[in-house]
């Protein structure tokens, strides 16, 4: 959903569906209990850091895009919530020069921020193109993109009033109640909420390790998803 092509996609299923009961992401419920009714926003930026090329022995005579990255990498990070739950910054894909005895004339520095609410996600693009606009090395400069972007899901009555009709018919039928928690990852649910569709996100089987090699899911709660999805499909025919 973050690149174009999820865009619109994700985009054209909320225009023709904007009447629906509800949107149900059957992504993996973790360890169960509860699922997902907000998430945050996503936004990604490629820090492109301009220097200027020397040998290394003259390194005087150069700006090395390195040295200045790396000190937009640590005010990035930084600037991050420790515990995780505000608004984080994480550089995870840095490319410079590619031989030892040059001072690097380019550096590029991919940024993933997270964020709670879209106002926090304003505050965050201005931080970010702060940090580019500010050379500490003499001689380089920055320019900054926006390359991917997917907004945050913030707490709705409707996706609350969504869990709790869930939860009567669930109760009802002996099976326990769900809670709710926060999506500290970016989903679908995002543009469907824009869209004021209900949702509940992670309504999946149980299981742990996503996106991992060692990603796994319990054959055991399958018959209680099923169970559940039957139920709520009983909910949305009333």
């Amino acid at each position: 959903g973050s690149t174009p092509s999820g865009k619109r996609t994700i985009r054209h299923i909320c225009e023709t569906a904007t009447d629906s009961r509800a949107f149900l992401n059957l992504e993996g419920n973790g360890g169960g209990g509860a699922v997902i009714v907000t998430t945050k926003g996503i936004a990604r930026y490629l820090l492109s850091v301009h220097g200027k090329a020397a040998h290394s022995s003259r390194r005087q005579q150069g700006a090395s895009a390195i040295l200045e990255a790396a000190h937009k990498i640590v005010a990035l990070e930084n600037e991050s919530d420790p515990e995780g739950k505000e608004t984080t910054y994480n550089c995870g894909v840095v490319k410079g020069s590619t031989v030892a005895n040059s001072v690097a004339a380019e550096c590029e520095v991919i940024v993933d921020v997270r964020y709670a609410t879209q106002a926090a996600g304003l505050v965050a693009d201005a931080f970010v193109r702060k940090v580019a606009a500010h050379s500490t090395v003499a001689g380089c400069t920055c320019d900054v993109a926006l390359i991917s972007d997917r907004p945050a899901t913030e707490l709705c009555e409707k996706n609350l009033s969504l869990l709790a009709d869930a939860n009567a018919i669930f109760a009802a039928e002996g099976l326990p109640v769900l809670g709710q928690k926060n999506g500290m990852g970016g989903t679908d649910m995002a543009y469907v909420t824009q869209y004021g569709i209900p949702c509940m996100d992670s309504v999946g089987v149980r299981g742990g390790n996503v996106h991992s090699i060692k990603e796994y899911m319990k054959l055991s709660s399958l018959s209680e998803m099923a169970k559940r999805l039957a139920l709520l499909r009983l909910l949305f025919a009333i």
